[in-house]
């Protein structure tokens, strides 16, 4: 099982990869599945639907969950994170 650094490092530089030009603030949550077969990270970035607020710093966040194989370290998914 790829350690739990890694697999922030892994989600981090995913979504570096897909959001090139939109901001990444960092992880916010960290999960493993109760099978122990992927981590669940949380990545907030900026809503690139308010650029001139996120420059200000006073933007809304969005946040994807990165679905990683926990054995191999490849990214499974990139997946809108909801609240209740």
């Amino acid at each position: 099982m790829i350690p739990v650094k890694v697999a922030a490092q892994k989600a981090i530089g995913y979504m570096h990869l897909l959001f090139e030009n939109t901001s990444i603030y960092g992880i916010e949550e960290v999960e493993i599945t109760n099978d122990n077969k992927y981590w669940l990270i949380t990545v907030s970035m900026a809503d690139e639907n308010l650029p001139l607020a996120n420059v200000l710093g006073a933007g809304k966040r969005k946040y994807k969950i990165v679905q990683i194989d926990s054995d191999t370290g490849d990214v499974k998914s990139v997946k809108i994170r909801k609240f209740d």
